[in-house]
């Protein structure tokens, strides 16, 4: 089973979660481009690696991301018809930068625009992604975040994830610290 749209009222708003679709991907790229630098950073493979990606390189790399549609599910967050958020999950059988397989489903976000942040946006958007999870079989879902990104680590820790002791250091040379949820 798969999540394609879970509409709901918060604060007094309107906001919907739907999966990514082909209509979407200029959406996705225009909402990528209103990150600053640093958020940008912390996006994930494929789609944002670059993170001075031009629409058109974009567009290719969302072409790659089509054939691999099975293994990866993006979940967009629309406040009315805008987009202001996004997370991920890669499945297993994902086929990593260095094009070996990744053994782990991984969590990627959840990404918010700046003015949605801290209204529990990101923890209802993660909710959705981990119960995704779990309808497709997941047992164990991991997550990493730089050690500077604290909201992000305390989304994971308030959703259950718990340290798993690793920590990888990041382009940036600095450190993510590896989290994993068990989900039953």
């Amino acid at each position: 089973m798969i999540i394609k749209n879970v509409s709901f009222s918060y604060s007094m708003k309107n906001y919907t979660i739907q999966t990514l679709e082909s209509g979407n991907v200029k959406d996705l790229f225009f909402l990528f481009k209103k990150f600053n630098k640093l958020d940008r950073i912390f996006f994930g493979y494929p789609l944002f690696q670059d993170v001075n990606i031009s629409f058109k390189a974009f567009k290719i790399l969302y072409q790659e991301y089509l054939k691999e549609k099975d293994t990866w599910h993006y979940f967009l967050l629309f406040e009315k018809n805008n987009i202001i958020g996004f997370s991920y999950i890669k499945k297993i059988g994902f086929k990593n930068k260095k094009n070996t397989t990744n053994k782990s489903p991984t969590l990627g976000g959840p990404f918010l625009l700046k003015k949605f942040r801290g209204k529990k946006l990101g923890f209802l958007l993660l909710t959705i992604v981990i119960t995704q999870s779990k309808l497709l079989g997941v047992k164990k879902l991991y997550a990493r975040h730089a050690i500077n990104n604290l909201p992000a680590l305390r989304n994971s820790e308030k959703c259950n994830f718990k340290p798993t002791g690793k920590k990888y250091l990041n382009n940036d040379k600095i450190y993510d610290y590896e989290y994993m949820l068990k989900i039953s």
